[in-house]
């Protein structure tokens, strides 16, 4: 994975980005991003005719 991450930023001085901020830190990024976008990533690769099987009984942390 050779792509430069992008920070996410909050403005602490805005209390809903403050709260933001706060929960933020306690999320694993990583594994919430892989759940959110796997669904989409099996669909992409069934549509291509990849055997997904193997895939589905993958679970990422929220």
């Amino acid at each position: 994975m050779g792509e430069k991450r992008k920070p996410v930023v909050f403005n602490t001085e805005d209390l809903l980005e403050k709260e933001m901020h706060a929960i933020a830190k306690t999320i694993n990024f990583s594994g919430w991003a892989k759940g959110k976008l796997m669904s989409m990533a099996l669909s992409r690769l069934a549509q291509r005719g990849v055997d997904i099987e193997p895939f589905k009984s993958r679970k990422y942390g929220s």
